[in-house]
């Protein structure tokens, strides 16, 4: 760019810059700024570097926000990742609870199917094995041979001893049915806080059979303090008197008890929650069968 001196065209006097135009301060002609190829290349070459420095500020902003973009994406990646690895935890526990309890369940139903194909086939046994009769006489001196005459309540005063031993076994049996804690569903475990208590017991008589009847009481409570009480009634095998009085099982080889419900029992527990159900469906019921010919006794008044 060459330097040179501008004179005003009108009168010839010095020209001075003002903005972008030149100023006579004699005659105010005004006059604008004439460029020679080297004030060109000039202006070029500086709107070059503005523009040079505008495109560098533009990619350095353009390469932050890329990588700032790609941060986002690995941030993101991961968390999916992470809650992803999280619901497979919980699909593998929730599955392994549900196959616990599945198992658990299916264990029960097997016991509980074993319990009633035991009593179905005691049952059988007593009913091929035991001949009615009404006349009540001494029973012969083969024991297993021997007949089943009725029992009254006072033949059960006179041997405290055997009824002691009953009780006995009827607590011993309840331990082992409610040994441990049950889960009654997927959120509630319940387990046994005290020794069942004994609340009622009857004789039921008739032809063929003689059974104690024993209704016991018992609480049941959760984690979280939760309670509710139960009841199961407890039934020995078949009895019979001896002409000394004292008493004897008719199958003293094997003696299984068993558990006797309401149609509305508690399955996993095998338990009566309402006692008035349980008293209705078990010992009503025997008052009521005209077929057998029952004799109840109510052994606790």
């Amino acid at each position: 760019m060459k330097l040179r001196v501008m004179n005003c065209k009108n009168c010839g006097a010095p020209l001075h810059l003002v903005g972008e135009k030149l100023v006579c301060e004699f005659c105010s002609g005004v006059f604008d700024i004439e460029k020679d190829r080297s004030d060109i290349a000039y202006d070029n070459i500086v709107n070059a570097e503005e523009m040079i420095r505008r495109s560098l500020v533009d990619k350095k902003a353009e390469m932050q926000e890329y990588y700032r973009a790609q941060e986002e994406k690995m941030i993101e990646a991961e968390r999916l990742r992470e809650e992803k690895q999280k619901q497979e935890r919980l699909a593998r526990k929730r599955k392994a609870r549900k196959e616990l309890l599945r198992s658990f369940i299916i264990v029960t139903v097997l016991l509980v199917g074993c319990a009633f194909l035991i009593k179905f086939m005691k049952d059988k046994y007593n009913k091929d094995n035991v001949k009615p009769t009404t006349t009540q006489s001494a029973p012969t001196s083969a024991k297993k041979s021997a007949r089943v005459y009725r029992v009254v309540p006072s033949q059960l005063e006179g041997d405290k001893e055997f009824m002691n031993q009953v009780e006995e076994m009827a607590i011993d049996y309840l331990h082992k049915e409610h040994e441990g804690a049950v889960i009654e569903s997927s959120q509630d475990i319940w387990k046994m806080i005290q020794e069942p208590e004994l609340v009622d017991k009857y004789l039921v008589t008739s032809d063929r059979s003689n059974n104690i009847y024993l209704v016991y009481k018992f609480t049941l409570e959760t984690d979280d303090g939760r309670t509710k009480e139960a009841y199961n009634c407890v039934a020995t095998p078949t009895i019979y008197a001896e002409t000394d009085g004292s008493m004897h099982f008719y199958d003293e080889d094997r003696v299984n008890l068993w558990i006797e419900t309401s149609s509305e029992y508690e399955f996993f527990w095998h338990s009566d929650f309402d006692k008035d159900k349980l008293y209705d469906d078990i010992i009503r019921a025997k008052i009521k069968d005209e077929d057998h010919n029952y004799l109840v006794y109510d052994l606790a008044k």
